[in-house]
């Protein structure tokens, strides 16, 4: 019985491990960004390299390497992001510690790894 919720406490930790990395990802791809800004004519509207500054000092800030954003952005985007950003720090704790419970929980149940993949959906 013990073993058996191990195995589907780390099963859940491991399948909120690979939606926070398919989250983070998807949300730090410059792909997406730009597809999303030719899709809605930003570029014509904004111009291409003023819109690139834009998206990167935006996730210089959500990636805390700085701590404040241009006049580009409203006080009401601005406001926004300082909630967007306690959101992403709290996924990415999240993400960690079911990360480390997953390697824990995987370590002591060596032999179920196969059965734990299997009920997270990976297999």
């Amino acid at each position: 019985m013990r073993n058996n919720c191990f195995v589907y406490i780390s099963a859940c930790c491991l399948v909120i491990v690979l939606i926070v990395l398919s989250c983070f990802l998807f949300i730090y791809n410059p792909l997406f960004y730009d597809w999303q800004y030719q899709k809605n004519g930003v570029y014509t509207l904004v111009g291409h390299e003023e819109t690139q500054q834009a998206t990167s000092e935006l996730w210089k800030y959500m990636l805390y390497s700085s701590d404040t954003l241009s006049d580009f952005f409203s006080s009401r985007d601005q406001r926004h992001m300082v909630d967007v950003r306690n959101l992403l720090r709290l996924l990415a704790f999240l993400g960690l510690f079911c990360f480390f419970t997953v390697l824990l929980l995987f370590y002591r149940n060596k032999k179920h790894i196969h059965r734990i993949c299997f009920i997270s959906g990976i297999v």
